[in-house]
């Protein structure tokens, strides 16, 4: 059987393009094991970080004064 006559002319940019698991995209994906043992502390560093936040931001909104008339009821 005969082989199939080879392009004489390049493809150019195909010629260059590498075949890499990244640029194709076969990666292998991380997968966290999701434990209580590493989910309840990480919820709880979290909580620990904003819970502050969340008290400052009310704390600040409980400062501002308004400097508008209060609107008559009628």
């Amino acid at each position: 059987m005969p082989t199939p006559p080879t392009p004489a002319v390049s493809l150019g940019i195909a010629d260059w393009i590498v075949d890499t698991a990244f640029k194709q995209q076969r990666l292998k994906a991380w997968q966290p094991i999701l434990t209580p043992k590493t989910v309840l502390p990480t919820l709880f560093i979290i909580g620990i970080i904003f819970a502050p936040i969340g008290a400052l931001l009310i704390w600040g909104n409980s400062q501002v004064r308004s400097s508008f008339p209060a609107v008559p009821t009628s």
